[in-house]
Order: structure tokens, then C-alpha cells, then sequence
């Protein structure tokens, strides 16, 4: 006859002792030596300029729009963009313009996008054709360039504008005023300052200061006195508005060639 189990007691056979435990994880993170590679595309950012200490143009070196005598635009904006990183692959990088009418701190609306995949270290120039009306209007347009990666390492690179307008001695003379809007494009009143960056023109800016109304434009003006001394040579100026946290708003280059 089977002998039946005793409560309390182990049943015949059974052992008394738990079975051993697996022995946990000593740690529940991994450390990784090295981090991932990231890409680096960029373009020249008057961002990251402000930011290293650096005086900015707003005459883009990756950007051009303009043929400069005559003054007129391009049927296409030519956008060079880079990789910086040396190891990792820029892969379906979209390149976005947009554009804006002539001016500091107008809104800017979308033109076109691109995708390019960048080789550590490569550039590529990619090439937007304007519209119609853009080219048949004004041939003083802003553009701006915004860059989208989703592992991009370095953000205030992937942004920059091109913003210019041209002038000659032989057209205007050595001491011109050129004029110019400035809006606030915010829904709040602020004052929003305007300075000339150093040149060797003589620039000044009016309005120094001026408080702003919401969405509130003005007509701003850059007075120069070309010296007599400078001859057959290309100068810029450039005028930069500023927020009241110390912020650049936006900027404008004017490229003069010196040719009377």
C-alpha cells in the first residue's frame, strides 16, 4: 500500500533543500566603449559664426543667387552642403529653401526640397529653380537653408541664409543711401535693434532702435561714404537686427562694387 504524504512532511524521495538559484546579472548596463558615428552635413550657419565669437555674412559662401553686374537673379539658387564628419555617412539628407521677400526678419515660404547622401568628408552642390514669378519680381530675395538628418551630431550648422542686395559707384555714387524694410514678424510687441557690422564704407544705420507693434514693417536706410581711395574692388556691408534677448533676428549684406 502507497504511503501518503503527512502534512508538514516532505513526501518520500523529495529533498528538503530549494533548488539552487541562477546567479543574477552583477549589473544591468553596458558601457560602450566608443559612441556610434554620426554625420555631420552642414552649411554655413550665421548661427554657429555668432556663437564661436566670429563675424558673420549674410553673403553665404554655400549660397548663390545672384549675377552682380547687372545686378539679377540666377534661374536657379545653387545650395552646397557638406558632411563633416570624417566616418560616418550622410545618408537621405533633405535640404530645404525657402524664400523671402528682399528685407530683415520677412516670413519665408517654402520653394523645394532635396535628398542627397553625403561620403564622410564629401559636398555636393545642389541647384533649385526658381519660380516665375520670383525671377519676373524683385531680383532682391532672402533665401534660406534649412538641413534635416535624423542622427545629425551638430544642429546649428544645419541652418544659414543668403540675404543680399548689390549696388555700383558707377550707378548710385560714393555716398548712397539705400533703404530697406525691417518687420517684426511676432504677434508681440518688442524693440528690435539694427547695427552695421565693421566695414570699410562708413555705414550707418537708421533707425538705431525702433519698438515694434506687432507684425508692425518700417522702412530702415544705410547710409555710405565710399572712400575716394578705393577703387575697382568688391566691399561688403552687412546690418544685423537684433532681439532684445541678444538674439540675431536676421541679417542683410550689401555688395558694392566700387567701379566709377
Amino acid at each position: 500500500m502507497a504511503e501518503k504524504g503527512v502534512p508538514g512532511l516532505v513526501p518520500p524521495g523529495r529533498s528538503r533543500c530549494r533548488p539552487p538559484r541562477r546567479p543574477g546579472r552583477s549589473c544591468c548596463c553596458v558601457t560602450v566603449k566608443d559612441p556610434p558615428d554620426r554625420p555631420d552635413p552642414a552649411i554655413y550657419s550665421q548661427d554657429e559664426q555668432l556663437a564661436a565669437g566670429q563675424v558673420p555674412t549674410w553673403d553665404s559662401p554655400d549660397i548663390v543667387t545672384n549675377f552682380f553686374v547687372p545686378w539679377k537673379l540666377k534661374t536657379e539658387t545653387e545650395v552646397t552642403v557638406r558632411n563633416l564628419s570624417s566616418t560616418a555617412s550622410a545618408v537621405n539628407t533633405q535640404v530645404s529653401l525657402y524664400t523671402a521677400p528682399h528685407g530683415l526678419g520677412m516670413q519665408a515660404v517654402p520653394l523645394s526640397a532635396k535628398v542627397v547622401s553625403l561620403a564622410p568628408g564629401a559636398q555636393a552642390t545642389l541647384y533649385f529653380p526658381l519660380s516665375q514669378a520670383l525671377l519676373g519680381g524683385d531680383q532682391r530675395i532672402g533665401t534660406r537653408v534649412q538641413i534635416q538628418h535624423p542622427h545629425d551630431q551638430v544642429l546649428i550648422n544645419s541652418h544659414g541664409g543668403q540675404q543680399i542686395a548689390g549696388m555700383t559707384t558707377k550707378e548710385s555714387g560714393r555716398n548712397p543711401t539705400l533703404h530697406f524694410p525691417v518687420q517684426n514678424a511676432s504677434s508681440s510687441p518688442r524693440p528690435i535693434t539694427l547695427t552695421v557690422l565693421a566695414n570699410s564704407l562708413g555705414g550707418v544705420v537708421t533707425p538705431g532702435v525702433h519698438a515694434f507693434a506687432p507684425w508692425e514693417q518700417i522702412q530702415a536706410s544705410l547710409k555710405l561714404h565710399i572712400p575716394a581711395s578705393l577703387h575697382d574692388t568688391v566691399e561688403r556691408v552687412t546690418v544685423v537686427a537684433w532681439a532684445p534677448d541678444g538674439s540675431a533676428i536676421d541679417g542683410l549684406t550689401y555688395v558694392v562694387t566700387v567701379n566709377d
